[in-house]
């Protein structure tokens, strides 16, 4: 008997042992005292080494207060990657930058700066409150974020900021940042929308040149023709602001990506996108690099699509997202009540409930065969310079789709050494995202 209950404790507590071996491989936060890095590429997690056992020899940006650290201490930072994921993964602390309401902070100035999730108007999540706020309607909950608040000495700057002049105590965590650092040396951002205070700032700048929003009044307040790469990515009236856009930037721009995100296909965009590649063509004159979103039917691929793309003369490489319209998958307009789907008859053509596997692809599915068919019609049809590289996209490769999907990526490259049947190359298939799908577009980076 004491055997079995000598082994049942041993099985019990093993969970329990390997747990800690594993959370004692967190890292803890970065501090002053640790080496200055050139970049950061910060994941926010929430009280990292509160319900994890951080190893002390190793350190990461995990929380937004070493963020903030390093921008004040570190001299050669050039690059910030900050990504923020909700709430979840930030309370207790909050969704930005921890700067200080009595302001004279003063950050390095960035080269690039991307921000994914990040609060540009949480005041309520600032270190001065006006009050002990409290998230929640109950009174536990009321309580605890008084105590959290005493707890962590914000009634003390509070007391600070109550002391200030009018127009430095009205200042949101927008304008604290703008005092902090010079936004219009930046030559590349990420970020999905910005306050008009940083609008107006950006818009005297003449450093940026590669930019990747769905903010179209911060793309039309730049100076013209100044970028050379957007990204203009889920943008619900993308095809409509067109035309402006490349009135505005056309002559600049080098590399362009239209794209939306695999969870919103605007009804707007079913068919007629010739017109759209005219526009490339007619409207820029530097354009080497397309990405975009290619929609085509259920039984066959989009060879007047691609021939339309190759009319573009000065393109050399492109990247196709192909969005199937397969028996279980069709557009999706999030303002249109009635499901698009059922609208255009998609949804009676598969009975299995779920749209997953091989089922959210196009019957033919996307392989190398197939690629590479359609990027030899390309380079059959190609106007002007001839097309070098196209990589094709199946599936929904948006960051932060967490459904299981089938998802194909096939890259093709012309090369005189090698056999036309080897051009084309599987470089992904499965479920899961590589963490390319999460990185930055190093291809876009201004060369130093």
């Amino acid at each position: 008997m004491r055997l079995n209950a000598l082994i049942l404790l041993l099985f019990s507590t093993l969970p329990i042992s390997l747990a800690l071996q594993i959370a004692s491989n967190f890292p803890r936060p970065w501090t002053p005292n640790d080496p200055c890095p050139t970049s950061i590429k910060a994941t926010i997690v929430p009280n990292p080494c509160f319900y994890s056992i951080c190893d002390p020899d190793y350190f990461d940006f995990t929380t937004l207060d070493s963020v903030h650290s390093a921008l004040l201490t570190c001299p050669n930072i050039s690059f910030l990657d900050l990504n923020i994921h909700g709430w979840s993964s930030t309370w207790p602390g909050r969704l930005n930058l921890p700067f200080s309401p009595l302001g004279g902070e003063r950050y390095v100035d960035l080269k690039g700066l991307k921000l994914n999730g990040y609060g540009w108007d949480w005041r309520s999540e600032d270190d001065v409150w006006n009050s002990p706020m409290c998230r929640y309607g109950g009174k536990l909950e009321c309580l605890m974020d008084i105590y959290y608040w005493f707890y962590m000495g914000h009634w003390k700057s509070w007391l600070e900021w109550r002391k200030q002049p009018k127009a430095q105590g009205g200042k949101n965590n927008a304008d604290l940042w703008l005092d902090a650092m010079d936004w219009t040396v930046i030559e590349e951002l990420s970020v999905d929308r910005v306050p008009d205070s940083v609008r107006k700032v950006l818009s005297q700048s003449q450093a940026l040149r590669k930019l990747n929003t769905t903010d179209i009044e911060l793309i039309m307040n730049l100076p013209n023709n100044t970028l050379t790469h957007l990204s203009f990515f889920n943008g619900s009236y993308m095809r409509d602001l067109l035309p402006d856009i490349l009135d505005h930037q056309g002559e600049s721009l080098q590399s362009l990506e239209l794209r939306w995100h695999d969870d919103y296909v605007p009804i707007r965009h079913l068919g007629g996108l010739d017109g759209d590649f005219d526009l490339l063509a007619n409207h820029t004159s530097n354009l080497s690099h397309l990405s975009i979103s290619v929609l085509y039917n259920d039984t066959i691929w989009p060879f007047e699509t691609i021939e339309k793309i190759a009319a573009i003369p000065t393109l050399r490489k492109a990247d196709l997202w192909m969005e199937s319209l397969s028996k279980c998958q069709g557009p999706h307009d999030p303002h249109i009540v009635v499901a698009t789907t059922e609208m255009l008859g998609f949804s009676d053509k598969y009975e299995g409930g779920y749209c997953g596997g091989k089922d959210a692809l196009h019957e033919r599915l996307l392989d190398s065969t197939s690629a590479l068919e359609m990027f030899k019609h390309m380079r059959e049809k190609k106007q002007g310079e001839e097309l070098e590289e196209t990589t094709f996209w199946a599936g929904k490769w948006s960051p932060g789709w967490d459904e299981e999907s089938l998802r194909v990526k096939v890259a093709c490259k012309a090369e005189a050494d090698s056999r036309m049947e080897d051009w084309c190359v599987v470089e992904w298939e499965g479920e899961e995202l590589p963490q390319e799908a999460f990185d930055w577009d190093e291809s876009t980076r201004v060369p130093e």
